[in-house]
């Protein structure tokens, strides 16, 4: 069955849920559509003022975030990203310094990229280094990627006096891969309020 939400089209079964959105396939291959999670608002089917302009920060960052095609307070269309394929080399990654540092683990790792988001490389600039001469060649283009990321998403927040609304929703399953194999994140904020 498919439903029709303006002019895109979109199959009924949802892809996902995230923190205030349904993502849904798009009868488009390279686009999802994301709508308002109902569960969570007064007002049913209405994106929250606070929540378009999480969408049309991201919209304004490309390079960072997954592009976003469209966006009105009923739904938003989005490039599609490779989530599982970034998984996979995210874990080879954790995985490849696991073998020189034990108890490092993912969690350890986002806390340095979050930490680079909100405050800049250099609190966490030396343990980087470490890890980058730890790991296979292929992780040091990935690791790279990542911190990079991180720094244009710092600086974006910073140049543009963009505030996080409650916390920084930063994680591996916001993330994955364009077309062209750039890291590109999908979701990153949580509007002000559990009720919208």
């Amino acid at each position: 069955m498919k439903v029709i939400i303006s002019e895109d089209i979109v199959r009924k079964e949802k892809i996902n849920s995230g923190s205030y959105s349904h993502v849904w396939p798009s009868i488009k291959k390279d686009t999802i559509i994301k709508s308002p999670r109902n569960d969570l608002r007064d007002i049913k089917n209405i994106y929250s003022n606070s929540e378009i302009n999480i969408f049309q920060f991201m919209q304004k960052h490309p390079d960072i975030f997954a592009i976003i095609k469209k966006i009105n307070n009923k739904y938003i269309v989005q490039e599609k990203i490779n989530i599982d394929k970034f998984r996979l080399d995210l874990n080879d990654l954790v995985d490849d310094y696991n073998k020189f540092i034990y108890e490092k683990n993912l969690s350890d790792l986002f806390f340095n990229l979050k930490t680079i988001i909100t405050h800049g490389i250099n609190l966490v600039e030396q343990e980087i280094d470490i890890v980058y001469s730890l790991i296979s060649e292929n992780n040091k283009i990935l690791l790279k990627k990542l911190v990079l990321l991180c720094e244009n998403l710092h600086d974006a927040i910073q140049n543009d006096s963009y505030r996080i609304n409650t916390h920084l929703d930063f994680k591996p399953s916001n993330m994955g891969y364009d077309k062209d194999g750039n890291v590109k994140i999908v979701d990153f904020d949580a509007p002000n309020n559990q009720k919208i």
